[in-house]
């Protein structure tokens, strides 16, 4: 959970056909994953994979989250400049 909400940060599993994981600190996409391996194997591997990782799988997100809303602060800011530019030209 990050700020009270459930948020999915990492995950690995076949839903879409085939075997892959998510990094959605980069992008939702799914990565395809070498299936060559018994299904209950790839699983133990990944659950430790995720116990051992998990922290900083988050602070990547996090951090991702965090330029996101500063990209769009400063977006807004520059909307706003702009409006006030606009106004001033008109008086």
């Amino acid at each position: 959970m990050i700020n009270g909400k459930w948020v999915e940060v990492y995950r690995v599993d076949n839903y879409h056909g085939f075997l892959h994981e998510q990094r959605h600190w980069r992008s939702s996409k799914p990565i395809p994953l070498d299936d060559n391996l018994p299904l209950n194997l790839v699983v133990k591997d990944y659950m430790i994979l995720i116990k051992d990782d998990y922290g900083k799988y988050r602070n990547y997100y996090e951090e991702k989250m965090k330029k996101e809303r500063n990209e769009e602060n400063e977006k807004k800011r520059r909307i706003e400049q702009k409006k006030t530019k606009i106004k001033s030209r008109r008086h």
